[in-house]
């Protein structure tokens, strides 16, 4: 489908609220102009861009199984830029490395500038911790939704040589993250390997989250011979303060 024929269909469908697509191998862009979209879902995509312009009903933005043009075209990264959105709940599974943000909205606190999305309290991320510059985006995603209070970890196996381990130190050096330590409430971890990355981001949540009230870990079962390896990785987690 054509960028036209996507804009078409939006001006021409006043009324629709959830918009589904699947299995598109050209490269979608979307751009966001609608009164009345309440959902947008992509699955199995080649996606370049999605623009949210003006959507002041859209809730929703879920994206799963998606193919960045950075895994085909070096220093390519496909873009989710929002702008206009004041009831965007819900946004995920973003692609720190893959994927760049970018938020126009600007919202006024504490009488200075902020370029932030208030409204959004769920956000998913896929993550690949052995790949470095991936991870260091993640506080940058983290820091656009101060207002968060459910985050949903991927862990991606790295198919290539990793390039280079994130330690605790990494995170503390950042700074503080408004969203984790005044908002965060709840975290899932999904496919858990035991990787020292991973261990030291959620010793790093463990340690901020004030209001933190459950981390939920889902191991990667093939990874551990028994539970007693499991319980070992995750001991530096009981001794968060």
């Amino acid at each position: 489908m054509e960028d036209r024929d996507l804009a078409f269909m939006l001006e021409r469908c006043p009324v629709l609220e959830i918009l589904v697509m699947m299995t598109s191998h050209s490269g979608v862009r979307l751009r966001l102009v609608s009164q009345s979209l309440r959902c947008v879902q992509l699955g199995f995509t080649y996606l370049e861009y999605i623009d949210v312009v003006d959507a002041p009903r859209l809730e929703r933005i879920f994206q799963w199984e998606i193919t960045s043009p950075s895994l085909c075209v070096k220093k390519h990264s496909s873009r989710i830029k929002i702008g206009r959105a004041p009831n965007l709940r819900m946004l995920g599974y973003l692609l720190p490395g893959e994927q760049e943000l970018g938020i126009t909205n600007t919202v006024i606190v504490a009488g200075s500038k902020e370029n932030i999305v208030p409204s959004v309290q769920i956000l998913a991320i896929e993550l690949h911790f052995g790949v470095r510059d991936a991870v260091k985006k993640v506080s940058g995603f983290l820091r656009g939704f101060p207002n968060l209070e459910t985050l949903h970890v991927q862990s991606v196996r790295v198919s290539e040589k990793s390039t280079g381990k994130v330690n605790l130190k990494f995170w503390q050096e950042g700074g503080p993250i408004k969203c984790v330590v005044e908002g965060m409430k709840k975290v899932f971890f999904y496919e858990f390997r035991g990787s020292k990355s991973e261990v030291a981001f959620l010793k790093f949540i463990a340690e901020r989250g004030r209001v933190l009230e459950q981390m939920v870990v889902v191991v990667a079962i093939e990874c551990f011979s028994s539970w007693d390896n499991v319980n070992a990785k995750l001991k530096p987690l009981a001794s968060a303060k």
